[in-house]
Order: C-alpha cells, then structure tokens, then sequence
C-alpha cells in the first residue's frame, strides 16, 4: 500500500471517528440537558416544600394564638356567668 493511501485511510478513520464523537457528544448534550431540568425542578419542587412547610407554621400558630384567646373568653364568660348565677347583677 502506497502512502498516500494509507495516510487517506487514517484520515478516513480519523472522520469517522470523529463524526462518532460529535453525535455522541450531541446525544449526551441532551441527556445532561434534560438531567439539569429535571435537578432544576426537583430544586422548584423543594422550594415550594419550604415554603409550604413555612405557611404551615404560621398558620398553625396563628391557630394556636386563637385558640388562646378563645380559651380566655371562654374563662371569662365561665367567671360572668358565675357572678351573674350568684344574684349579683352583672353591668
């Protein structure tokens, strides 16, 4: 085989080869692609837990202060109805 040939060969090669890579490379450039989507919404997905979760608190406490003032009235109705079943008139 003549040299020229051989070197035509290997160019040949090298192409081919190197077309592989590239789709290969565009084949992974999407897969990478859509695994930082899918890492992207799982970090949308959490966020919206934490923010879930935060509203949670605050409306839980907000529950529990309500729940404290209602029991104060309740205490203080429970006291003026006693007052008012003892005979003293209640103003």
């Amino acid at each position: 085989m003549w040299i020229g040939e051989r070197c035509d060969a290997a160019s040949m090669r090298i192409l081919g080869a190197g077309a592989n890579m590239m789709q290969f490379m565009k084949n992974n450039a999407v897969l990478l692609a859509l695994v930082l989507i899918v890492l992207f919404q799982q970090s949308e997905i959490k966020e919206m837990e934490r923010t879930l979760n935060y509203i949670y608190a605050a409306v839980q406490t907000n529950n529990d202060d309500i729940q404290l003032v209602q029991d104060e009235v309740w205490a203080i109705s429970d006291v003026l109805i006693s007052v008012h079943s003892e005979g003293e008139p209640v103003q």
